[in-house]
């Protein structure tokens, strides 16, 4: 890693961020049911997916060239 405190608060920005949705997601499911519950479900993996992609992007520029 070139830049040790820029990833290490890109990451932590990234973890906050996912809690944030998550939370929000799951605040939302508790008013639903049935297939709500399982909508609600189905999209934290969604943004679980999209955080994943977001953090494969951008560490790209924080690894050591070679």
């Amino acid at each position: 890693v070139t830049d040790v405190k820029k990833y290490n608060l890109y990451c932590g920005l990234l973890i906050i961020g996912f809690g944030l949705v998550a939370d929000v997601t799951l605040i939302i499911s508790m008013f639903l049911s049935g297939w709500g519950n399982l909508v609600c479900t189905l999209a934290i993996l969604v943004e679980a997916f999209i955080l994943i992609k977001i953090y494969a992007k951008v560490e790209k520029k924080f690894l050591k060239k070679r």
